[in-house]
């Protein structure tokens, strides 16, 4: 089962008067936790961060944007709405990411992976 289904899943629950999110047997923060645990061994916190966006905010990349208004900070550091191309985040050319699984993937893997270093183990005993 994936996140995505069980997140789903506990709101059917809900639904019939059970909340798994805050009731008496709260399951779904925990759940979390373990899913977030996983990515947390390999990306950074900016990282962990575009997962929980595209998780929550963009719908696991099903959102349409086109209604949501897309803020750009100016020059004098005000925000002004820019028109949408139905995504909900783009880089610094303005191309857009994070839009599907694979280009989440993509991001995280170019920008937000840990450099791992190798090391040689000795198990010998002096």
């Amino acid at each position: 089962m994936t996140y995505k289904k069980a997140e789903k899943n506990t709101r059917k629950w809900y639904e019939f008067g059970i909340d798994l999110h805050e009731g008496k047997y709260p399951i779904a923060p925990y759940l979390h936790k373990i899913v977030m645990a996983g990515f947390e061994s390999s990306y950074d916190k900016e990282g962990l961060e575009w997962i929980e966006w595209f998780m929550f905010e963009n719908e696991y990349g099903h959102k349409d944007w086109g209604d949501t208004p897309i803020m750009k900070e100016n020059r004098d550091g005000d925000y002004e709405p820019v028109e949408s191309d139905g995504y909900g985040a783009h880089d610094e050319e303005g191309n857009p990411i994070a839009y599907s699984y694979e280009s989440l993937w993509e991001l995280l893997e170019k920008d937000y992976k840990f450099k791992y270093k190798v090391t040689r183990r000795s198990n010998s005993i002096k």
